[in-house]
Parts: structure tokens; C-alpha cells; sequence
């Protein structure tokens, strides 16, 4: 009854998707977390689903982000990488797929927010123009 081990057969056991044996190893080592996750996986029903959520897990966002992508569900892969606050990512994936204005424009926003911060004043101005945030703009071009 040791938790390491314990720790080990809950990771093995979402791996294989065996979630009965993942929840029983989680309530073992008292991680709460990890049971709601397997509720969560159960009620999405879908294995193709259920083996990107387990790739999310384990921080394995790459291979998660193909999976979406193969189920054609560009807006789960969008919504992870904005989770992440992956927005260059997130301004990439949503330029090439089917994403809402508003996503994109948030990207914008995020990506022109990481430049600021480093007092890249143009290429900051560059993203808060793509975006339409104007009253993001105006101190931008009073630093240039």
C-alpha cells in the first residue's frame, strides 16, 4: 500500500483507459483531482476524446493537439493552447481553421500584452492594431 505505487498503476491505468482501476488507485492515494478527471473522461464517451484529455494530463499537449485536430475538432486544440496561454499557438491554429473572430482577436491581444511587457512597443502596436484594440495601441505609440 504504498502511494508511489499507487501513483504508478493510476498513470498506467488512464494510459490504457481502464478508468475503473485509475479511480480506485487515485481515491488510494487521496487525489481528488485525478478522480473528478476520470469522471470527466467517463462522461465524454468518445475514446478518441478520452485519449487526448489523458495526453492533456501528462502535459503531452502536442500529441493531445494532433489528436483534436485528427478528430477535426480545431476548437478543442484552440481552447487547450488558450488554457496554456499558448497564444501564438492559439493565433496560429485559429488563423488557419474554421475559429471565432473573437478567439483570434484575443490572441492578438495576449500576444501584443507579451510584448509590451518587454517595451517592444512596435511589434506590440502591430498585434493591438490586428486586434482593433485601440486603447491598447495608444501607449505603445507614445513610447516609440
Amino acid at each position: 500500500s504504498h502511494p508511489r505505487l499507487w501513483g504508478l498503476l493510476s498513470e498506467a491505468a488512464l494510459e490504457k483507459l481502464d478508468f475503473t482501476t485509475a479511480e480506485r488507485a487515485f481515491v488510494k492515494t487521496g487525489d481528488y483531482n485525478g478522480v473528478q478527471l476520470v469522471k470527466r473522461l467517463n462522461q465524454l464517451g468518445d475514446k478518441a476524446k478520452q485519449r487526448a484529455e489523458v495526453a492533456v494530463y501528462f502535459k503531452r499537449f502536442d500529441e493531445a493537439e494532433k489528436a483534436y485536430k485528427d478528430m477535426d475538432r480545431l476548437d478543442l486544440a484552440i481552447d487547450m493552447r488558450a488554457r496554456l496561454g499558448d497564444w501564438f499557438r492559439v493565433m496560429h491554429l485559429a488563423s488557419s481553421g474554421a475559429s471565432s473572430d473573437h478567439m483570434l482577436k484575443t490572441a492578438y491581444v495576449n500576444i501584443g500584452d507579451y510584448y509590451y511587457d518587454r517595451l517592444m512597443w512596435q511589434k506590440a502596436n502591430q498585434y493591438y492594431v490586428n486586434a482593433g484594440a485601440v486603447d491598447k495601441q495608444i501607449p505603445c505609440l507614445y513610447f516609440m
